[in-house]
């Protein structure tokens, strides 16, 4: 008579080699996949000119488009687009007009009164980001910065993403 004993089951444990395989992956894959993901440093751009080439004359380049905000009679805002004065339902028509003529990306200075309310001014940039120009603010320095640094005021750009 033979002799029958019970069949052992083909998946009753887990595999030494998965358990092992996933310890290595988490220890050393992925850190060095996270330490690699970071983008490369691009540093600073520089551009040189080299010996005795002709400089080209900024009589060819359009002059930079300058929006100054001022406060008008009974709090109203009125508007300068390059020292013109202009209503706001003409401003948006007249600035289209102006960034068709320059480079893509072409950079739109703002500067704002200071008496006037911060969202008077926000208003006009994204009247000018709705146009798809950067826009960079004109911000005086203010009155107390010279007598503790020695400087003159002067007008600091500062970008808006």
């Amino acid at each position: 008579m033979a002799v029958v004993r019970p069949l052992k089951r083909r998946f009753s444990n887990l595999p030494h080699f998965g358990l092992l395989a996933v310890i290595v992956y988490f220890l050393f894959v992925v850190p060095i996949w996270i330490l690699n993901s970071r983008p490369p440093s691009l540093g600073l751009t520089v551009n040189l000119i080299k010996l005795g080439t002709p400089l080209v004359s900024s009589d060819f380049l359009p002059e930079p488009l300058v929006v100054r905000i001022q406060m008008g009679p009974g709090r109203s805002v009125r508007l300068f687009l390059n020292s013109e004065e202009m209503p706001q339902n003409v401003f948006r028509v007249r600035l289209r007009q102006e960034l068709d003529r320059r480079p893509l990306n072409w950079p739109v200075y703002v500067s704002g009164d200071p008496d006037l309310d911060w969202q008077q001014v926000v208003n006009v940039i994204d009247l000018i980001q709705g146009e798809h120009a950067k826009v960079v603010l004109l911000t005086p320095v203010s009155e107390e910065s010279p007598s503790k640094t020695g400087s003159q005021p002067s007008r600091q750009p500062h970008r808006i993403k």
